[in-house]
């Protein structure tokens, strides 16, 4: 057996991404994670004192409701163009270990969109490379190939997030 090397944590997770095949890995995403917008900033709208505090607060509060709703439709299109779920046990910032009935085999490209997060919706998109399957457990695992820098930085965030929750976990008991 080899010996891994790895520069990233890892995890276990239980995540949904949703996943086409592509014929390479330089061809153009459909799904790009672009930055967010500033969420409703309450120094930002009462600037200059103009506006009363209860219209600051609705606004707020509608700024909110209004990315939940974008949040679900950003998610129906997903499904249109990423005709593949795959369960997601194992993440780091250099792939995943996954689970799929979908017919995915070593050497395939894929392009896939991670749900790290519901509610606020929270997405990674990246590319990679289906490297291997485990045979005790029919896994298969993949390699991010492609994957931009804010793409990167939320799956990171994410193990980062997952590893501190396991260890507050593991004082308390």
């Amino acid at each position: 057996m080899s010996e891994e090397k790895r520069s990233f944590s890892r995890v276990q997770a239980r995540l949904t991404a949703y996943v086409r095949k592509v014929d390479s890995l330089e061809t153009p995403p459909i799904f790009s994670s672009a930055p967010a917008l500033e969420a409703c900033s309450r120094e930002v709208l009462s600037r200059g004192g103009k506006l009363p505090e209860p219209l600051v607060n609705f606004l707020c509060e509608m700024d909110k409701k209004l990315d939940q709703i974008l949040s679900f439709l950003s998610q129906d299109q997903i499904r249109n163009d990423f005709p593949m779920s795959i369960e997601i046990f194992e993440l780091s910032g250099a792939g995943i270990k996954f689970r799929t009935s979908a017919p995915l085999v070593v050497g395939d490209k894929v392009e896939l969109v991670l749900v790290l997060n519901q509610f606020p919706l929270r997405l990674a998109g990246t590319k990679g490379r289906i490297v291997g399957v485990e045979e005790d457990t029919g896994m298969l695992r993949l390699e991010f190939m492609n994957i931009s820098e804010a793409d990167l930085e939320n799956i990171i965030q994410y193990v980062f997030q997952r590893q501190r929750e396991m260890i507050r976990n593991a004082k308390r008991s």
